[in-house]
């Protein structure tokens, strides 16, 4: 008999407790009649990118009786489906934590996914790169990629009806953490079912096993294992946001749940940054060329898929070209986008980082959201970030890049680290 408990999605973030999120939630379905749906597993498992699903919400999804997890990011194609009062669950964990167990996923412990595939091509290339360096080196380089995932739940989840869960609070408590999930999704089980459940899913390693999939659960593992260098980078650089989530950890919460009031105070991810992009002409480049910043020897650059990035360069507040911007004071990052072919609708975005490559603020059109429209083959772009520069002086990498809007992780064209630039005290 199908459960008429109203559907609810499951949410986390990589290496935040996502697995054990997926088997206690799995469980709970089993014994309560649930249909349990996990299609970001079985993406994983067949080497398929979840940027690149397109599933039908409106096909797939069951009113009730369906639980639907599995989810490490907030995934494009649910962003166009009304979820607007939907009940969630959401598990995080200190983000320090998180970059220091992903290194050892990464280098050592997962497993490649879909034999043969792209993605496992990426996976082995991403483990060589994590063998090659430090664990500082490594965490330093993911610090956007984890602040990125963030964003994606502070935009789309506060229209939900949410529960948050943080991992350091639940790991010692289960039995408690999964009589408050069944109570607040409206569950009927036992409680000999719930305390069956949570002892079979209490894993505590009593030493740490670097091979394992669980290798250890204690709270804090960054400081055990990153250098001052990594543990330094990582609390000047994660944003602010953490803090309001309790980080870094001190002590476990009285309830296991956090208000869900919390993520509407969070600053959006947003705030700080404009965009605007106009079609120009020939005549413009020949104007601005003389300003371009030199491109820097290593610069990665994409192979052009019908589209060349002609140049990057910086303005200050007052609007004049420049290699050198004021700590904290309003700039520009701009540059200018030849599209060469009939490409349809593209996503636009620019990253900084520091001169060691380590990313530390980015965005894109796809989250202010800019309508970029289509321009045709041989139109020349402008395209115009406004935002605040890094408080710290030192010299900054900047890059640009465009991506189809179906298909965001193919680049039209990119260049990735490319142009460097100074900020001054």
């Amino acid at each position: 008999m199908i459960s008429k408990v109203p559907s609810f999605f499951a949410f986390s973030l990589p290496k935040a407790g996502s697995t054990l999120l997926d088997q206690v939630l799995k469980d709970i379905s089993s014994e309560a009649g649930i249909s349990y749906f996990a299609p970001t597993n079985d993406l994983f498992r067949l080497g398929k990118n979840i940027n690149f699903a397109d599933f039908d919400v409106e096909i797939l999804y069951r009113s009730e009786g369906y639980c639907f997890s599995g989810f490490r990011e907030f995934p494009h194609f649910l962003s166009r489906y009304r979820l607007s009062g939907r009940k969630a669950l959401l598990l995080l964990r200190d983000p320090r934590d998180i970059l220091t167990s992903l290194y050892f996923s990464t280098a050592i412990t997962h497993s490649p996914p879909g034999q043969g595939s792209v993605a496992q091509a990426e996976f082995l290339k991403q483990r060589k790169q994590a063998l090659e360096i430090s664990i500082d080196d490594f965490v330093m380089s993911r610090v956007l990629t984890i602040e990125a995932l963030l964003d994606r739940y502070i935009q789309n989840l506060p229209e939900m009806d949410v529960r948050i869960y943080r991992y350091e609070d639940i790991i010692f408590r289960k039995h408690e953490w999964l009589r408050d999930i069944v109570d607040f999704i409206g569950i009927a089980i036992s409680q000999e079912a719930i305390a069956r459940i949570a002892a079979r899913h209490d894993q505590q390693p009593p030493i740490e096993r670097p091979d394992q999939h669980v290798r250890q659960v204690q709270p804090g593992d960054h400081r055990r294992k990153l250098h001052a260098r990594g543990r330094e980078f990582l609390e000047a650089n994660l944003s602010p946001r953490w803090k309001l989530l309790g980080y870094p950890f001190e002590r476990a919460r009285a309830d296991v749940f956090l208000p869900r009031e919390i993520l509407r105070r969070m600053p959006d991810p947003r705030e700080g940054w404009s965009v605007t992009a106009r079609v120009i002409d020939n005549a413009r480049v020949r104007q601005i060329e003389p300003a371009f910043l030199r491109r820097t020897a290593d610069c990665v650059i994409d192979p052009s898929r019908g589209a060349e990035f002609l140049g990057l360069w910086l303005e200050d507040e007052n609007g004049a070209a420049c290699r050198k911007i004021q700590a904290g004071a309003h700039y520009t990052i701009a540059c200018i986008l030849h599209v060469e072919g009939h490409l349809g609708k593209l996503s636009l975005g620019v990253r900084i980082a520091d001169a060691a490559k380590n990313g530390i603020a980015g965005i894109n059109t796809r989250l202010l959201p800019l309508k970029t429209g289509s321009w045709p083959a041989g139109t020349l772009v402008e395209i115009r970030w406004k935002t605040k520069a890094p408080a710290r002086a030192g010299d900054y990498l900047f890059s640009c890049g465009c991506a189809l809007e179906s298909e965001p992780g193919v680049f039209a064209a990119r260049h990735l680290d490319g142009y460097m630039g100074c900020v001054s005290g």
